[in-house]
């Protein structure tokens, strides 16, 4: 019985030292794979630097992207409405039905992007 807690005992010891060295040598080639790739960038909108006004500016970058996709699904869905009517209008010959959902998609794209444009100095405040 003496034997066998022993042996149990010094399987524990060497399974420890193969997840020790497991762990080191995965750190190794994360360190070597994270040598060549280049550095992180500042946001352009850092304030007075710090912790704060990085926050700030990678919140203000993140703004700037969601209005760009904002954008762009507005943009999919206006071309993807028209495309639909001219369908409906090359059946049906129903030509103002799309010549209407043209001028309305377009004045919606153009007021969706002039505030969006509007918005993005608000938030670097």
């Amino acid at each position: 019985m003496k034997k066998v807690k022993q042996l149990a005992q010094g399987l524990r010891r060497k399974w420890k030292e193969i997840g020790l060295l497991s762990a080191m040598t995965l750190m190794e080639a994360r360190q070597a794979f994270a040598d060549g790739l280049p550095t992180m960038e500042a946001p352009e909108q850092t304030g007075d630097g710090g912790i704060m006004g990085y926050s700030q500016g990678y919140m203000y970058q993140g703004g700037v992207l969601v209005g760009l996709a904002v954008s762009t699904t507005a943009f999919i869905v206006v071309a993807y409405a028209a495309i639909k009517k001219f369908h409906l209008a090359t059946e049906r010959g129903e030509w103002g039905n799309f010549g209407l959902t043209a001028v309305v998609g377009a004045v919606m794209l153009v007021l969706t992007i002039w505030l969006l444009t509007k918005a993005a100095p608000i938030l670097s405040q």
